[in-house]
């Protein structure tokens, strides 16, 4: 057979009906019908099964309005509460009535003070973590549990919980104000509750709205992860 005829159909005498003949001898036509369909069936880059925007075990990045929140958040706790407070913490009687405060310093204020600030800045640390990698898994210089992922109650729990505490605190240090307008023995100046109520309010609802967001992303990623399951 000439090189120009490998390959093509030949229907001779002596030849099967229905074969193509090949280098490699003949093969039947129905093999090669049937190898012909599943090429065609082949699933390819565009058939394949879409694939999900999140992949499995991670979670949908936070919008505007959670980052938003988480920071303003974190910045009331800081930058909004920790100057003032640190200020008072090293002894300084700035907007207090020096001889009531140096008293009340003395018996444990101090201590007071330096437990607040650190509240603070662990309380900023939590509402980064609704927005930050590291609030869905634990950093490398994290002992004993680097890199694992950070429980999802933690992050809720903690968030919901503090954010709580704070709108409490908030509405008592107003009713406290009022009610120790006219006290002779009050150490701070009442008109501090201008600035520390809306401050609080920031602080709190800020860490409640950046949980809630993310309580909701961590749940899209536990259901990523179900339907992901083999």
């Amino acid at each position: 057979m000439a090189a120009g005829e490998v390959g093509r159909r030949v229907d001779q005498p002596g030849d099967d009906q229905g074969t193509i003949r090949g280098r490699q001898g003949s093969v039947p036509e129905p093999v090669v019908a049937l190898a012909r369909d599943a090429g065609r069936m082949r699933p390819t880059a565009s058939s394949a099964a879409p694939r999900s925007a999140t992949p499995p075990g991670s979670m949908p990045p936070p919008g505007r309005t959670a980052r938003a929140a988480a920071h303003a958040s974190a910045l009331s706790a800081t930058v909004g509460f920790v100057p003032l407070h640190l200020t008072w913490a090293f002894g300084v009687p700035l907007f207090a009535d020096e001889r009531l405060f140096r008293a009340w310093y003395a018996d444990g204020g101090a201590v007071y003070l330096a437990v607040l600030c650190a509240f603070a800045g662990l309380a900023a640390v939590l509402a980064l973590a609704t927005i930050a990698p590291w609030g869905q898994a634990f950093p490398r210089w994290v002992p004993a549990v680097s890199g694992r992922p950070v429980p999802r109650g933690l992050v809720v729990g903690c968030g919901f919980g503090v954010s709580a505490l704070l709108f409490l605190y908030t509405a008592y240090a107003a009713v406290f104000v009022v009610v120790q307008a006219d006290a002779a023995d009050k150490i701070f100046s009442p008109w501090l509750v201008a600035y520390g109520v809306p401050q609080f309010l920031v602080w709190a609802y800020g860490l409640w709205a950046a949980t809630r967001s993310y309580a909701r992303r961590s749940l899209m990623r536990a259901a990523v992860v179900v339907s992901s399951a083999p």
